[in-house]
């Protein structure tokens, strides 16, 4: 038995592994919720270039962006093991030499 490494559903062979892994449905939610924050990730950015700021608690950055603390939370660890993170640190840096 082979094991879904998503949703940990046992499969008889590699075929039919790769046929549910099309319908996974955590999957799928794991390619959603990446397009979403991949969204936030461009307007923590524009805001973070707007006021310059650097730090943020949980509770606010949901504010900002109209999120709840929860995926404020998992954005926030999203967003330190994506490439966006060295781009907002980029924005950051420059934002804060034009001033």
């Amino acid at each position: 038995m082979i094991p879904c490494p998503i949703c940990g559903k046992h499969f008889k062979n590699k075929q039919a592994l790769r046929a549910h892994l099309r319908f996974c449905k955590g999957r799928i939610q794991k390619q959603s919720d990446e397009i979403y924050f991949k969204a936030l990730a461009l307007d923590l950015i524009m805001y973070v270039r707007k006021t310059k700021k650097s730090k943020f608690d949980t509770s606010e950055l949901a504010k900002k962006l109209g999120i709840s603390s929860k995926t404020a939370e998992e954005f926030i660890e999203w967003l330190k093991k994506s490439k966006y993170y060295e781009l907002l640190r980029f924005v950051l840096k420059c934002a804060q030499k034009q001033s």
